[in-house]
Formats: C-alpha cells, structure tokens, sequence
C-alpha cells in the first residue's frame, strides 16, 4: 500500500500459469517418456524463464504503456504447476481510464474462427472456465453448490464500469462457441485475456483491470496470502464395524503444517525469488526519546550491553543528524526523506542515494501507544527536523509533549487523530480490522466524539459487508454500493455484531457503553430486503437501570407469594414437606416469600417487571410470612387473595434495577429505590432528543455494583428494537405472553389491581 500512495492505484493484475505442453518441456521429456509431474525441476526452470521474458515484456518493453511500479508472487497449485500474480502500475499517460479503453485491451469473448483460428484454439484451450454447476458439481472451483468464480457470466453488449470500480466485460451474445468436454460453451465461460500475451505465451494468462477503489488492498492481501496449510495422519482403516471408541488427538488438530508441492521444493531448491517488486519499499522505525530498542543475548555482560552503539543511536536520530549536514534534507518528511538518501547501516548514518529511489513507509502504531502515536502523526507534517525539541515545536512554540504539539497543530481536539488511523488502517486493513480498531478505540475512553468519528469513517467501516451479503444470496445478487444503502445497513446494530460486541449503540447515541458493560456475543446476519435479520442468536441476561411508576398488579395463577427456604429465596420443592436446600440449610418447613408480577410505566409505555420478597418486604415494612399468617388468624389462606397492605406497592415512582432475560416476557426487580432526590437525578441524566421518546433509554449496569454507585454512564436503546425490546416497555399496552404473542393489556384475561382505585379482599378465580 505504500507504493500505491506513491504512484496510485495499480491498473492490471495478471496470472500467470505454466503450461506442462510447452515445446521446451515436452523436448525434455519426450525422450525418455516421462510426464511433466516427473519433473518437477524441469517444470520450475521452464516457468521462472517465461515469467522473467513476461516481466521484462511488460516493465521494460512496455507492451501495455509505460510501467512506473510491479508487484508479483509465484504460488504454486496443489497439482504441482507454478503461476504467478503480478500488479502492474501504469504511468498516468497509459492509464485506461474509459471502458473503451479498457475493452482494447482486455478481451472475454471468444474470437472469430474464421479470422483468428490460433487464437481461437489459443482461447478454446486455456481461457474456458471448466465446466461447473449442473454440467459438473465436482468441479474444483464449485463450493456449496455454486461456482465460486460466479461462471458462467451473463451476456453483456458493451463494457461497463459499474459504480463500485469494477469492471463489466463485454460478453456479446455473437453465436461464438467452442466444444468443451462434448458440451458447447460461450461467451460467457471466458476467463478475460489479452490477445498479444496470450498468443506469445500461448498458457493461461488471465487479465483484469483493476478496480480504482480502497477494495485494492484485499487484492495485495490475495497475492501475498501465503502458503497451502494441510495435516495428514495416517490411521488404520476402519470399515465401521469397530465398537472401539474413536481417538481423537486435539494437539494434533491444532498443528499449522505446511503443504509443499514437488515444484515448490524445486523452485526454492534452485533458490528461485518467491516475490518481488519495484521500486523497494524500507520501513521506517521510530521511537520516542531514550526508548530505542537494544537487542543482546542472555549471556552478554551488562557493561557489553550498554557500550553498544545502538544504545544512543539508531537509525532515527540518525536521521537528526543527516538533517543537519544536508541542507536538501530540511525539506524532506521522513518517509519522503529515504527516496534521497540511504542508510549505511554499519557506520550508523545516512548518505545521499546515487541510483533509484526507495519508498518509505513509517510503521503503524495504534493510537493507544500514546505519545509513540502522536509522534508518528507529526512525522508525517514535519519536515527536516534535528531533534525531538523541533519535531514538539509549533509556530515557534515548544511544546511539552508530542500530543499537545498535535493539538496545536490541529491533528487532535475533534477526534481527526481517530478518523486519521482508520482512513490510514484502511489501506492495509479489512473490513473486520477496521470495524475492530473502531470498537478498541472507543472502548478505551479516548474519543472524544465517537458519533462524528463514525460518521466521517462509516464508508470505510462498511467494507466488506455488501461482499459477504452478496456471497449469502447465492452470489446473483446485484448489491448496490451508494452511500446511503451503505450507511442504511451500518446504522443497523447487526452490522456491530459481525465483529462480536453489543455496541449498536455506538452509531446513534453519544451516551455509550463502557468496556464492563459490553456484552460479547457471537452470530451471523443476512440482509434481506434491506432488512436485517439475526440467525442463530441468543439474547443473553441484561442488569438495567431505569425510573418508571407503578400502576397495577398482574394477578397470575400462583397468586402473590410462594413457599420458599428459610434462609435464602430458592423455591421449596414441595410447600408441605421439609427438605435441605441447595444452600445447606435443612428446611423443616418452607415460609411464604413474596413474588409480585407489577405492571410500571414512565408515562409512555408499560411493562411488567417481577418484585421479589426483599424489596417488598422492604417497602411493605413486613415480610410475606407475616402477611400471610395475618391473612390465616382471619380465615383466608387462598395465594390468590391479595392483602390490602399491597396497595402500598402502586403509584410510587422508583428507580429499578432489573435483570432482563430472554426467556421470559418480564423483568425481575434486583434492586430498587424510592428516594425523591436519587430518582431526580437519573431523570436528570437522561438526554432525550427532539425526535425520541425516553422510553429509548436504559442504563446498563455491572454486575456487582450497587444501585448507587453504577447511575453514571447512560446508554441508549430503541423501543423498537429487535434486542432492546426486553429492557423497555412495549410503545403500546401490551401484555407480552410466555409464548411470545402480544395480548392487549385490558383484555388480557388477567385480573389487576388499579392504582388509582383502592381494592379490599378479593377471592380471584384462577382462569385455569
């Protein structure tokens, strides 16, 4: 990615595959009627001298216009036949920047027999994609049922560029064909090539225009993924017949080996370059003052260690000193100062470069390093400096720190440091990375507005997404790539869930999540319609925090109160008998304990939150046992008789810390409070927009901490949230069932107690 902010985006990228029928390895095996896999040596030779006349083509002659850069990897099939992957970057002056130009170069049809019968039989037998799909379900390139190079095309008249950079061959359908395994294909099962190329070479030598667009780096990603990995054992054979319980070696399972085919091990044996490039690119390392690294052994002295020189110098503060004694330097960056000098590593200086040029590339350290990060920021601005004093002075100003340096030189203060690392990040990194960097960021306090970093940064954050959506539609659907789509489906939270964390909260609301209260979750998404939609995803408990009233009293079928242990709130197993609890204590008989089902509103939306027997006992002034004996001394033993000393639970306006689960339809109250002043100031600290209700706000709290303590960090939540559904109330008087469907709240068959209208005794009927 360096090279490509020197000289642009790279225009073409080419494969090529070495073709085992070449006449000059066929001449070496004819003889002795031997096939090209016998020799591997033979097969590498042949490639690395028709790869190096390729280069030399395209670099130094110049067939397809003038070339300023080069990338290339030899990699090698599992069959054992070299190719290689080559990025060329044309001069400005050769560009192809119009489909025409493009369509001169690049061709995907299949040429007139009549007219060009060697090129045709050329095309005919190295450009057709093998048949796949219906035509052959084992081919090699079909994956879950479909073809994973998207074979065959559709037919397309005229080359386009679609708006996402990619380019669109033209397919016409012109009745060209070719017989393929007895089966008649045509334009579209053309791999795209050029003519001259593939005449000369006369191999598989596929061209595609390069899209000019940030999706480039997953192509320098592509060409330099690496090796084959594979693990192979051998077992003994099991017809099925065996009882014996199969072994399984999890060590084994874990091993990264490495696949090394015959004509790999004959190219690295020849000492073949595996990749290279031009120009070079250097990295270039820095440090903050007295933190240069010093590398010895364990057996080095200490008095060896620090006489050696790299303990003052380093290749950095080098660069110090060349800025002093070359006046051509003082106008230079550091990473632009390496294209006019060179470092002489053994006399520890820079000397100015005679032939060539090198680009620089400054290494990349995450903002959370600190004033490592903020020096880096001003490595990029200052130029020539002569020591860390200039590089932390402004406008003539020196300043203490290399942070503050940046905030007077407008780098930080609104967040540009962050928008910054991920536009930079965005060269090398994917989309995951990227979406990854943004949560780390966030979650270590250092944003100061994360809503605007996320706004500047959304385009770059989406990357990616559409890809991996259009690969779930079975890889037919055209997705567009607008800004507005793009943004539509990353406001939506299931985008955040691609990469692990509860953070949907991050793209709508300045009141975030802290690191304790993020909930880790792993799942897939789809998008459909424009919609999304979670799969194979499980809610996991919530604590919350909000402030709502208490209205009416839910009468379920077990009335208000159960039987319970004597010393903790665990359910008795059987009301009548003794039993030993599962916190040690042996029960002789179990003792009511309170569980009231309360239905509380902030004065938009209800919801049915469960009280349990400390906080009613603490409201109450009385424990449920003592209610109930109460209720026995004046005949009524009936769980669905409700005392009057209930109604003390209504019309009161409290702060709730509840537990949300997924599998049930309320909240359990874990801890609550009725006092004026700490009600008022978590009302306080609600922020409600012009556009939103307060029912869209929860607090989420830790685990352990108290009520009291844990109002500080407010996060946002839709009512109208798939997720969030569970901590709000519902937007209308809704009853939410055990099973799921919504009941309305006054006809819902269960019997209430008003808040409004006092109620005596009452014997209630279970609907049972």
């Amino acid at each position: 990615m360096a090279i490509c902010s020197y000289v642009g985006f790279p225009d073409l990228f080419i494969t090529f595959t070495c073709n085992p029928n070449w006449p000059e390895i066929q001449r070496l095996l004819g003889y002795v009627h031997l096939k090209a896999s016998d020799r591997p040596d033979i097969i590498s030779r042949v490639f690395k001298m028709k790869f190096d006349e390729l280069l030399s083509y395209l670099t130094k002659k110049s067939l397809l216009g003038k070339v300023l850069a080069y990338m290339y990897t030899i990699e090698f099939q599992k069959r054992g036949l070299p190719h290689a992957h080559i990025l060329i970057f044309l001069h400005p002056s050769n560009k192809y920047p119009t489909p025409s130009d493009i369509d001169r170069i690049i061709s995907a049809e299949i040429p007139d027999q009549d007219t060009n019968e060697e090129l045709y039989n050329l095309v005919k037998t190295h450009m057709i994609h093998s048949l796949c799909g219906f035509a052959n379900r084992s081919s090699p390139c079909m994956k879950d049922g479909k073809c994973s190079k998207y074979f065959p095309k559709q037919f397309q008249p005229e080359i386009i560029v679609d708006q996402d950079g990619f380019p669109v061959y033209r397919r016409r359908d012109n009745g060209h064909t070719v017989l393929k395994n007895g089966i008649q294909v045509d334009n579209r099962n053309v791999v795209p090539y050029n003519a001259k190329l593939l005449t000369k070479y006369q191999a598989h030598i596929n061209m595609e225009w390069c899209n000019q667009s940030t999706s480039i780096k997953y192509l320098f990603k592509y060409i330099n993924k690496g090796y084959e990995r594979i693990t192979a054992a051998i077992v003994p054979n099991d017809d099925g017949t065996s009882n014996q319980p199969q072994n399984i070696d999890e060590i084994k399972q874990y091993i990264d080996c490495r696949y090394v085919s015959l004509s790999e091990a004959s190219w690295r044996i020849f000492s073949f370059p595996i990749h290279g490039r031009k120009p070079a690119v250097e990295r270039l390392y820095f440090h903050c003052e007295g933190q240069n690294s010093v590398y010895y052994t364990d057996f080095d002295r200490i008095n060896t260690v620090l006489e050696k020189p790299s303990v003052t110098e380093s290749m950095f503060t080098s660069w110090f000193e060349a800025n002093c004694k070359y006046p051509e330097a003082q106008n230079l960056t550091y990473n632009k100062f390496v294209s006019k000098f060179v470092y002489v590593k053994k006399k520890r200086e820079w000397k100015p470069r005679q032939k060539g040029y090198t680009i620089g590339r400054l290494i990349w350290v995450p903002p959370t390093t600190g004033e490592l990060y903020y020096l880096r920021l001003m490595l990029t601005h200052v130029k020539g400096p002569r020591s860390y004093n200039d590089i932390k002075t402004v406008n003539n100003v020196k300043y203490d720190t290399f942070r503050d340096a940046c905030f007077a030189m407008g780098f930080i203060g609104d967040d540009r440091e962050f928008i910054a690392a991920i536009k930079e990040a965005n060269h090398w990194g994917s989309g995951q990375y990227l979406r990854l960097l943004f949560v780390h960021m966030f979650l270590s306090g250092s944003i100061n507005r994360p809503r605007h970093v996320w706004s500047k940064t959304c385009h770059l954050l989406a990357d990616g997404i559409l890809y991996a959506q259009q690969r779930i539609a079975n890889n037919r659907v055209k997705m567009s790539r607008k800004v507005d789509s793009v943004k539509d489906i990353n406001d939506s939270k299931e985008t955040w869930r691609l990469v692990g964390d509860r953070i949907q909260v991050l793209i709508r609301h300045d009141h975030l999540l802290k690191w304790k209260e993020v909930i880790k979750e792993n799942m897939t998404c789809i998008i459909n319609n424009g919609s999304v939609y979670n799969n194979d995803f499980q809610w996991k408990e919530t604590l919350c925090v909000t402030v709502a009233t208490t209205l009416k009293i839910a009468v379920s079928k077990y009335g208000w109160f159960y039987y319970g242990c004597t010393r903790c709130s665990s359910k008795a197993p059987n009301p009548k008998k003794a039993y030993e609890c599962s916190c040690g204590q042996k029960v002789e008989q179990p003792i009511p304990r309170y569980k009231i089902e309360i239905y509380v509103s902030n004065g938009e939306s209800k919801y049915r939150f469960v009280f349990w027997d400390s906080e009613c006992a603490a409201i109450l002034g009385m424990t449920a046992e003592f209610m109930h004996n109460s209720m026995v001394e004046n005949g009524e033993d009936d769980p669905m008789v409700y005392h009057d000393e209930l109604e003390m639970l209504l019309n009161k306006k409290m702060a709730f810390r509840v537990k949300v689960q997924p599998t049930f339809s309320q909240a359990s109250v874990w801890k609550l409070c009725d006092d004026e002043a700490f009600v008022k100031e978590i009302e306080n600290d609600y922020i409600v927009e012009d556009n939103q209700s307060k029912t869209e706000y929860a607090k989420l709290v830790p685990n352990k901490e108290n009520l009291e303590t844990s109002a500080q960090t407010l996060s946002a939540f839709g009512e109208n949230d798939s997720e969030s559904i569970i901590l709000m109330t519902p937007a209308k008087d809704v009853v939410i069932a055990d099973k799921g469907e919504e009941v309305d709240f006054e006809a819902s068959g269960a019997t209430q107690l008003s808040g409004t209208k006092p109620s005596k005794k009452l014997k209630i009927e279970s609907s049972s």
